[in-house]
């Protein structure tokens, strides 16, 4: 939501999909401006999304998640990082383990984006999150293992692209879900004299 109201030019009555990767994986659906939750409130909850059939085990207790291999948890396990810094000073300074673990952590993103893509049609997806201090070349292969794996008449015309918040989303967020869903009528008191 913070992306959508504080981030970038966005028409009040577009499609987004806003994709978060920190230590766990999350992400807002915008359907004609507006927050889609699903019947349970529980949509866009793509980082227990089985990608690995028999993989690592997840903290949710299934096997494979897509949090196993592309959150920043994932990545700094993998890499025997104790922090992002270290991580990205690693990736940085072409450290080939770095590099595999950034590009398979991509990879499946990139796949998981597809489903998206072929599920919802939606042309504009923003990344957020810790991940996204990989820079350009996380989304050149982000992007193309999107593209790889979604059919091409839906996503060609697809735009893939870093939030502009960094840390202040989440806080902004809530206060976008707010001012989105009109929830003024809250802070009104009733019998005023």
């Amino acid at each position: 939501m913070g992306e959508f109201v504080y981030g970038g030019e966005h028409a009040r009555d577009e499609n987004l999909i806003v994709v978060n990767v920190k230590h766990g994986i999350g992400s807002g659906i915008l359907v004609n401006g507006r927050l889609f939750q699903g019947d349970g409130g529980g949509a866009g909850e793509i980082g227990h999304v089985v990608v690995q059939e028999n993989g690592e085990l997840c903290r949710c207790g299934k096997r494979g998640c897509l949090e196993t291999v592309s959150s920043l948890r994932a990545a700094l396990k993998q890499m025997k990082c104790n922090s992002i810094d270290e991580a990205q000073a690693a990736f940085s300074s072409g450290d080939k383990r770095a590099m595999e673990v950034v590009e398979t952590a991509a990879h499946y993103l990139g796949i998981s984006l597809a489903n998206l893509i072929g599920t919802l049609n939606i042309h504009k997806i923003v990344l957020t999150g810790d991940m996204t201090r990989f820079g350009a070349k996380w989304l050149e292969a982000v992007n193309a293992s999107m593209r790889n794996a979604a059919l091409t008449r839906l996503s060609e015309n697809t735009k893939l692209e870093l939030g502009a918040l960094d840390y202040r989303a989440c806080i902004l967020g809530a206060s976008a879900y707010l001012l989105l869903d009109d929830y003024l009528l809250l802070f009104q008191q009733e019998n005023q004299p």
